[in-house]
């Protein structure tokens, strides 16, 4: 049993970022009766993979994308599916402060115990790495007695790298 949340706020920029990471914490959090909202930054419209053969183009791979999202929110209890509506691959020259404001007007709107997002410094990609900046200093500037609680999610392909 995963401990009772007021609300969970769960942010990551792309849709399937969460279903790889904390699909079955999500759907357990949604099962104990915890409102859970997901802020999705972009469709992932920038992807390389359309299939072999292609199962999309440029111009179709957004909506496809869309109905996935909404599909696998759907399949997981999700409610409160927020499309943020920024552009895939771009996030990381987004202004810091927007990105932030963002961040923080979800958690003054929605006021979670917990959010969940990908950990600065290991996220691998840059849009991961700009949702990361802008969770936890959106998180830095609150109250300590006002803060959520972060979990977040952290990894890397030169781990040893950067821990050694």
């Amino acid at each position: 049993m995963i401990e009772q949340e007021r609300h969970v706020l769960v942010i990551f920029p792309h849709p399937d970022d969460e279903a790889f990471g904390v699909s079955g914490t999500i759907a357990s959090y949604i099962k104990q009766g915890t409102p859970l909202t997901y802020a999705c930054l972009t469709l992932g419209e920038m992807g390389r993979n359309l299939g072999k053969p292609p199962f999309a183009t440029r111009e179709t791979l957004p909506d496809i994308r869309r109905k996935e999202l909404k599909k696998a929110a759907e399949a997981m209890g999700i409610e409160d599916l927020r499309m943020m509506g920024l552009r895939d691959k771009t996030l990381e020259f987004e202004d810091d402060t927007q990105m932030k404001q963002m961040v923080r007007d979800l958690i003054d709107e929605l006021e979670p115990s917990l959010v969940i997002s990908f950990y600065p410094g290991f996220a691998v990609h840059p849009d991961h790495e700009a949702t990361a900046r802008a969770v936890v200093r959106a998180l830095r500037e609150m109250e300590p007695d006002e803060r959520p609680k972060f979990h977040a999610i952290a990894f890397a392909n030169d781990t040893e790298e950067k821990l050694g």
